[in-house]
């Protein structure tokens, strides 16, 4: 009785446990991060052209390396980047999450998760396909992009958000509403 406790016991510590590996953001996902500098404005413009502006306020991590036990929280680690859309529209909190990843290593499981104005879309393990034809919106090229789309139906209206465009050279590269109305990045001043 006494050793099948004791094994019980081992069993249960081993399964908290994780190694640097799985708590570590490792390059592969802090790639995602790297377009983003605090004070960038990046401006959007649509078919009707029309200006979006949305201002990097920055990007930040989180962690917490203690391990979970019974009903406590696991152990995470994680960052993401803070924006702010100009003018504030209805949807304004005073900023957005435009994406986080937060990887949760007793549970060998990442979240990577987008916010952008009524949009909003949680995926475990990574983006999805990676589309490598050419797609034209609004006049200009895209290449090598992610589709990232509402996994629910979320705001079926015609005003929200439908999908976001994301490249690793350029991060949200463009977004398109249910309407069929899509802002295409501009530039990018400092």
């Amino acid at each position: 009785m006494r050793v099948a406790r004791l094994l019980l016991l081992v069993l249960l510590f081993a399964s908290c446990s994780y190694s640097a590996r799985e708590f570590n953001l490792s390059d592969q996902e802090k790639k995602w991060f790297a377009p983003f500098r605090k004070g960038d404005t990046l401006y959007y413009e649509s078919s009707a052209k029309e200006i979006d502006t949305v201002l990097v306020l920055g990007l930040d991590s989180f962690q917490k390396k203690s391990m979970g036990w019974i009903m406590a929280k696991p152990a995470y680690n994680g960052m993401d980047v803070f924006v702010k859309c100009l003018p504030a529209g209805k949807f304004d909190l005073g900023y957005h999450l435009l994406i986080t990843i937060i990887k949760y290593p007793q549970a060998h499981k990442t979240e990577y998760i987008f916010s952008f104005r009524d949009f909003f879309e949680s995926r475990e393990a990574d983006l999805g396909k990676l589309h490598q034809d050419t797609l034209m919106l609004n006049g200009s090229r895209l290449t090598d992009y992610y589709v990232i789309t509402e996994s629910s139906l979320g705001d079926a209206a015609h005003s929200s958000i439908e999908c976001l465009y994301w490249t690793e050279r350029s991060g949200l590269v463009a977004y398109k509403y249910r309407n069929g109305v899509c802002w295409v990045r501009t530039s990018r001043i400092k």
